[in-house]
C-alpha cells in the first residue's frame, strides 16, 4: 500500500513539474516576442493583431508593426518623439477585414488601427502571398493612411500621410482617396464591393483613378461617387478592373 501511494505522489510530482516547464516555456516565448529585435527597425506591437491575422507570416507582422512606428514618427514633433509607445496599439473593433484570393494566392488586410496613449487612429492595409514574386501584388502591399476625420475617435492630430504632400495640392481629389464602397442589400443576399485607388504618374502631371469592381457592375456607381467628391472630372483618366469574375471571400470581424 506505502509502495501505491508513493506512486501517486510521484505521479503529481511529474505532473506539477510538466506544467511548470510548460508555463515557463510559454513565458520565456512571450518575453522572447516582446524583447525580440524587428528586424525593419523600430516597431508599435499591435496586441491583438493575431486575432484578426493569425495567418500572416511572423515576416509580414514585423512590416506591418514597423511602418506603423514609421507613420507615428513622421507625425510626432520633437517634444513627442520620446513618448513613443512600443506596444498598446490596438485594431478597431468590426474593422478587420481579412481576404483571401484563391486564383491569385494572394492574402490582403485591412484595419483601422488605434492608439489611445497618444491619441492617433490610422487606416492599414497589407497583402502577403507564399509566392513572393506574386504578379498580384498591387503597388501597396504594406501602406498606413490618415483616416477622415469622422472615423477620428481622438479627434483630429492633423495626419500627415505618404499622400499629404505635393500630390494633394496639385490633385486636390487624392484627399478622398483610397475609398471603399462595401455592403450587403436585399435582406443579405447581395454583397456589393468595389475600391477607388489613384496613381500618378512620375513627372506628376498625370492623375489616374482606379476603379477595383470585386463584385460587378458598379461601373456607373464608382462614377457617381467620383463625382460626388466635387470635382472637374476632366482633370483625371479613369482605369476599370472587373474582379467579380474571381472570388473574394470577407470575413469581417
Amino acid at each position: 500500500m506505502m509502495e501505491e501511494g508513493r506512486v501517486k505522489i510521484d505521479l503529481v510530482k511529474v505532473l506539477i513539474l510538466v506544467f511548470a516547464v510548460i508555463a515557463l516555456g510559454l513565458l520565456a516565448y512571450s518575453l522572447y516576442e516582446v524583447f525580440r529585435p524587428n528586424p525593419y527597425g523600430n516597431q508599435i506591437v499591435i496586441d491583438n493583431f493575431s486575432d484578426y491575422f493569425g495567418d500572416a507570416p511572423r515576416d509580414d507582422r514585423d512590416k506591418v508593426f514597423a511602418a506603423l512606428y514609421d507613420i507615428v514618427e513622421s507625425n510626432a514633433d520633437a517634444n513627442s518623439l520620446k513618448d513613443m509607445p512600443a506596444s498598446g496599439a490596438m485594431i478597431r473593433d468590426g474593422s478587420a477585414e481579412n481576404i483571401y484570393n484563391k486564383e491569385e494566392n494572394l492574402h490582403v488586410g485591412n484595419f483601422i488601427v488605434d492608439m489611445e496613449s497618444i491619441g492617433q487612429s490610422y487606416s492599414g492595409h497589407f497583402e502577403w502571398s507564399s509566392d513572393v514574386e506574386n504578379i498580384y501584388f498591387s503597388g501597396y502591399v504594406m501602406l498606413y493612411v490618415c483616416l477622415d476625420r469622422n472615423d477620428l475617435i481622438y479627434g483630429d492630430f492633423e495626419c500627415r500621410d505618404i499622400f499629404s504632400s505635393d500630390v494633394t495640392t496639385k490633385f486636390p481629389v487624392t484627399q478622398n482617396l483610397p475609398y471603399t464602397v462595401e455592403y450587403y442589400s436585399d435582406n443579405y443576399t447581395n454583397y456589393t464591393k468595389y475600391e477607388l485607388f489613384y496613381d500618378v504618374n512620375e513627372e506628376m502631371t498625370e492623375l489616374t483613378i482606379r476603379i477595383v469592381d470585386y463584385t460587378g457592375g458598379n461601373y456607373q456607381n464608382a462614377l457617381e461617387k467620383i463625382k460626388s467628391f466635387g470635382y472637374d472630372m476632366d482633370d483625371f483618366k479613369i482605369e476599370y478592373e472587373d474582379k467579380s469574375a474571381q472570388e473574394y471571400w470577407p470575413k469581417t470581424e
